[in-house]
């Protein structure tokens, strides 16, 4: 089944691991035949405003890539919605992830 997965990505998390996983994620999703909307802006609000935009449009997953502020951001975005959130850690500590027992890096 094909999802639309909106993917905020913070380039500079981890010391620009960011942007190599949110590239690596992208490829991925998108070769298992997803649909990817790349939702990432140059500022934390911008990037807000486009999550909501899509979430209002109809996302089935948002994933955010980077670290525990990109996981504070997807957890207010998703909140009180019906879309799930997918996190994938690529930030310094990772604190959330690692408390959550997910993957980092």
């Amino acid at each position: 089944m094909v999802k639309r997965v909106g993917l905020v990505v913070n380039p500079t998390s981890g010391k620009n691991r960011g942007m190599v996983l949110g590239l690596e994620v992208a490829h991925r999703l998108r070769a298992a035949g997803h649909e990817v909307l790349d939702l990432s802006d140059e500022s934390y609000d911008a990037a807000r405003d486009r999550a909501i935009g899509a979430i209002a449009q109809g996302l089935d997953v948002l994933a955010m890539v980077g670290g525990d502020g990109m996981v504070h951001l997807g957890v207010n975005l998703a909140a009180l919605t019906p879309v799930p959130l997918a996190i994938i850690g690529a930030g310094t500590g990772n604190d959330v992830a690692r408390g959550l027992g997910l993957p980092v890096h």
